[in-house]
């Protein structure tokens, strides 16, 4: 089989620097250059700015329009899917990669949780867990591809459980996790969905081997690399945004709330589920 070429150098970018955020998104540029680094929007730089009483730099029409589709349609626990943008350079478009080796339309995932009548957004990026205002969230939202999906009410007593979990990671400064293990001292954006629910005793999705993706055999090529450069193992299980068959956004305890025409309506390829399962996590 003939190698991707134009997303060869993405993949090993994505490999080497899963999560991380450029200097110039849209959610970075509504914060001083000087405030960028680290975890812009972990619990040190938050209450920084808190106590400046500036959140961010200015609020822009974009942003108001969001905090008011927020008020709108967001409840606590909701999970929130997007396909993120680039955080490199556009020809090197990681969340493109990520999304295609998953056969899915999204490459990130959060859990909504309103502070009074301000809505957040608990995910992590390479700074660690992160609470970033929902309205500066969504500037990163790429190609219109977002949803937003609710615990179905049977289990909607579980949410503040859930959302507590977040908060104590996100206090405790749990790192990002490169090498997309299933251990606690390190996560990545569906993990911290996915446990967070656990915590609860709601488990939302099985976790997949990355050998199991759809797509895995057009990057097989990259499984040394991976081992050895970014210390990830193909055989171990992950927890996945996914798409209609499997992950996360099939997770049948999930009802829709909102879904975006680019979302409901992928590439028909998008449709596929893994090629092989592990067992549930415990």
């Amino acid at each position: 089989m003939a190698k991707p070429r134009h997303f060869a150098p993405a993949a090993v970018a994505a490999l080497l620097l899963a999560g991380c955020h450029w200097l110039t998104t849209p959610s970075l540029c509504t914060l001083p250059p000087g405030q960028r680094h680290g975890n812009p929007w972990g619990p040190d730089a938050n209450a920084r700015r808190e106590e400046q009483g500036r959140p961010y730099r200015r609020c822009t029409p974009e942003m108001a329009c969001w905090a008011e589709f927020g008020r709108r349609h967001v409840a606590d626990g909701d999970i929130l899917f997007r396909r993120s943008k680039s955080c490199l350079v556009p020809v090197l478009d990681i969340s493109r990669f990520l999304a295609d080796l998953a056969d899915s339309p999204f490459s990130h995932t959060g859990m909504a949780a309103w502070d009074g009548d301000r809505l957040f957004v608990y995910d992590v990026e390479n700074g660690g867990v992160r609470k970033v205002p929902f309205e500066v969230w969504m500037l990163d939202v790429t190609d219109c591809v977002f949803a937003v999906k609710r615990v179905c009410e049977p289990y909607r007593c579980c949410v503040p459980q859930a959302l507590a979990w977040c908060e104590a990671v996100y206090q405790a400064r749990v790192p990002f996790d490169f090498a997309f293990d299933l251990g606690d001292d390190a996560l990545y954006c569906s993990e911290l969905v996915e446990k967070a629910y656990r915590a609860a005793g709601v488990p939302l999705s099985a976790p997949v081997p990355l050998r199991c993706l759809p797509k895995y055999p057009r990057y097989r090529y990259l499984r040394l690399p991976a081992r050895v450069l970014a210390h990830i193992d193909v055989n171990e299980p992950a927890f996945i945004p996914g798409n209609a068959c499997y992950g996360l956004y099939a997770s049948p305890l999930l009802e829709p709330v909102y879904v975006t025409c680019a979302a409901a309506s992928p590439k028909s390829s998008q449709n596929r589920p893994p090629r092989c399962q592990a067992p549930p996590a415990e």
